[in-house]
Formats: structure tokens, sequence, C-alpha cells
């Protein structure tokens, strides 16, 4: 694994820009808290993403209700 992909829900999401700033600049430090814990070599770089499933779900349901 060379990648891991980590979805990250924000509230509220007006917040999530700065969230994922953060993520991004505290990155070394999560990932030698990872490289800690996990037994896993080589160990996979990390990349946070937005998790659009609530977002999705609300427009899902709106559009339901709205039918």
């Amino acid at each position: 694994i060379d990648l891991a992909i980590i979805y990250v829900s924000v509230l509220p999401q007006s917040s999530e820009d700065e969230a994922i700033k953060i993520l991004k600049k505290t990155k070394g430090y999560l990932f030698h808290l990872l490289f800690k814990r996990l037994n896993m070599r080589p160990m996979p770089d990390l990349l946070f993403r937005i998790d659009d499933g609530a977002k999705n779900a609300a427009l899902v349901e709106k559009n339901l209700i709205n039918d």
C-alpha cells in the first residue's frame, strides 16, 4: 500500500477547508503516531479528503421528500 486515503467529516461544512489545511500541516506528526502503533512497513503516505457521504445522503433525502 503506497497511499492511505483518509476521509473526514467536518461540521460545520464551512470549516472543511480549514480542517484539511490543519490535517495537512500535522501530517508528519500523525504519520509518526501511526508508524509507532501499526506494524506496517513501508508506511503509506497519508492523503486527507472530505467525506461527502452525509452531504450526499441529505441531498437524496431532500429529493425523495420533494417527489
